[in-house]
């Protein structure tokens, strides 16, 4: 399809996660993942957090849910305070909720490579987590080749001079020349809202179906981080 390469190329990138650290460790560690965004033909986006722990809190309380008229109360009054009690019940902390995913403070390294060709490995210095910015961190990798799969690699720590305390890896694909055409299987979607997930371990049930049909790529439209 030749003009989806023109006017959308990132509908070329894909993410695919693995984490690696099995062993007990004081973390930090990649909690959620790592995603992709802002692809082209030679460069792309990659971003990640720290965490206190290794995924979210599954057995914390449920967060209250205001019904309509609190809603209209609360956004008229925009007060963070009554927002805060109206969502968290008395006696906990969000860090304590279902579904909370704490940050935490570290360094990380990235690692990256074609996939067919990891003697061009290309590794950046060990960077701290900005704690202002929710411990999060992104890199613009530049100077891809494309229509290429490359292997990312992140290594996480308290600072460089400890161990390693959690490892994930995953791929991403640059697009192909804007010129080239051919046949594509894809899957466009947008936000999804966490409250309806039907799935509690994986979020979605529909994620594992998309797939099938869609099997060379999965694009997610919103709610990616801001790029560098």
């Amino acid at each position: 399809m030749k003009t989806l390469t023109k006017i959308f190329p990132f509908i070329f990138f894909l993410f695919v996660l693995a984490a690696g650290c099995k062993e007990e460790t004081t973390g930090p560690f990649f909690g959620n993942g790592f995603h992709n965004g802002w692809a082209d033909q030679t460069s792309v986006v990659i971003w990640t957090r720290l965490t206190k722990n290794p995924e979210m809190n599954r057995t914390g309380p449920a967060f209250l849910v205001p019904d309509a008229a609190e809603h209209r109360m609360l956004d008229s009054l925009a007060d963070p305070d009554l927002i805060y009690q109206n969502q968290i019940p008395e006696g906990f902390s969000p860090d304590e909720m279902e579904g909370a995913c704490p940050g935490m403070g570290g360094e990380v390294k990235i690692v990256y490579y074609p996939l067919r060709d990891p003697e061009q490995r290309i590794e950046k210095p060990w960077t701290s987590v900005d704690k202002t910015k929710n411990f999060t961190i992104q890199w613009r990798l530049e100077g891809l080749t494309p229509d290429t799969k490359y292997v990312v690699e992140i290594d996480a720590g308290e600072n460089r001079k400890t161990e390693i305390s959690d490892h994930i890896s995953g791929s991403f694909r640059t697009p192909p020349d804007p010129d080239s055409v051919r046949n594509l299987n894809f899957c466009i979607v947008t936000c999804h809202d966490y409250p309806r997930r039907d799935d509690s371990i994986n979020g979605h049930r529909i994620y594992k179906a998309m797939l099938n049909p869609f099997p060379d790529f999965i694009v997610h439209t919103g709610c990616f981080p801001t790029a560098i």
